[in-house]
């Protein structure tokens, strides 16, 4: 059990932001998460997650821009855990000109002068007046901490939460939530409100771009050898990696579109870098389509007429199915999401992958007759008058 309590907050609930980072946030901490990744070592500029103080209260990319460590809120997952990805903070030997490795200097001792080789504590929500000893602040993969503390559950069970003290409170959370306010109201941030998300996809793999250079590593284009809808990756090109810095791009595969057996495509990466473009050899995507598939059908209305043909069978089986409307309905076509696939009550085809076939009826309604308590028929006209005295 884990518990979000914003009762020091704007009306006791905080933003929809606080919401959403809060619960993720003490979600984390049942999943054996800390605020600093291997400790509770809180405010690490370089740990990019939901757990840290600096983030979990508005997002990442938009807590990035307003404390000054990145120039933009863009290609950041908010609320989410830390892939570990970023380089680590000597606080005896910090170089102001890399920041954190997303592309912007940062000056860490607040003196209005760059420089690459400084000795100061930067961990505090205010940077400017932390005043803490001296340490190595490393970014931690969350991700890959959590998949292995349930890979090594010997049976199904609850991770041992890891205790914390209490976490961010509202006058903690004022340096921060100023900077956002401010940026908000000069329209360089967004409003703080829902967001729709793009449908949760599954079926990801992920590969990494690193920039070991000294400038900006630009990936001008990302296209497929064969051209596939079924195979989509996020960020899409263009976009730049700082030096030094890296970009994890997540390539998804929706199944139910997918071939059955084995398909291979390759990625080809296009970027400034004029030693490695195209990237040698691009990357190798490995597909192993479904070896059974399912038909499932239904009626619209349901009380329309019923329909055949369920199953679950090898993919590349012939199917049938058939639509048989009731009294008073009129068969109109077989249809896929949006897509009318058939106009006949039997529809045969290949099963390469899962499918959902909606049989579509038309209600043309029964006859009726209306019956007068008078006597008169339907039909018959009545007619009455009046006279005026």
């Amino acid at each position: 059990m884990h518990v979000v309590s914003l009762g020091s907050f704007n009306n006791q609930t905080g933003t929809f932001s606080n919401q959403a980072g809060t619960f993720i946030h003490e979600f984390g901490h049942n999943l054996g998460q800390r605020h600093g990744g291997i400790d509770h070592s809180n405010y690490k500029p370089n740990y990019l997650s939901v757990m840290n103080y600096y983030y979990q209260l508005d997002g990442i990319g938009v807590s990035l821009l307003a404390l000054g460590f990145s120039n933009t809120i863009s290609g950041f997952d908010n609320f989410s855990y830390s892939h570990g990805l970023l380089p680590d903070l000597n606080e005896d030997a910090l170089d102001e000109n890399l920041g954190i490795g997303l592309g912007r200097s940062v000056d860490w001792n607040c003196n209005g002068t760059l420089e690459d080789n400084i000795s100061t504590d930067i961990q505090a929500a205010n940077p400017c007046t932390a005043t803490g000893a001296r340490t190595v602040l490393t970014d931690f993969d969350n991700w890959n901490d959590i998949a292995g503390n349930i890979s090594a559950l010997s049976e199904p069970t609850f991770l041992q939460p890891v205790s914390s003290p209490t976490c961010i409170g509202w006058e903690e959370y004022q340096p921060i939530a100023k900077r956002i306010s401010t940026l908000r109201s000069e329209g360089l941030l967004p409003p703080d409100e829902p967001r729709v998300r793009a449908p949760f996809k599954v079926n990801a793999r992920s590969f990494t771009i690193w920039n070991d250079g000294s400038a900006d590593l630009d990936v001008t284009s990302m296209i497929l050898d064969i051209a596939t809808s079924w195979i989509t990756w996020e960020p899409q090109a263009p976009f730049s990696v700082p030096p030094g810095g890296a970009q994890e791009v997540f390539v998804y595969v929706d199944f139910d579109a997918a071939p059955a057996g084995q398909t291979t495509r390759q990625i080809r990466i296009a970027s400034n870098d004029s030693d490695e473009s195209p990237y040698p050899g691009g990357v190798n995507l490995v597909v192993n389509g479904l070896s059974n598939c399912t038909l499932t059908t239904g009626a619209a209305p349901t009380a329309g007429g019923m329909t055949t043909g369920d199953a679950s069978v090898g993919c590349g089986a012939t199917m049938t199915v058939k639509a048989f409307p009731n009294a008073v309905y009129t068969f109109l076509n077989w249809t896929q999401g949006a897509t009318i696939v058939s106009t006949s009550t039997e529809y045969t085809f290949t099963l390469n992958a899962n499918r959902t076939l909606i049989t579509n009826f038309r209600d043309d309604g029964g006859t009726s007759e209306l019956i007068f308590s008078d006597g008169f028929e339907s039909g018959d006209t009545t007619v009455w008058s009046t006279s005026v005295p």
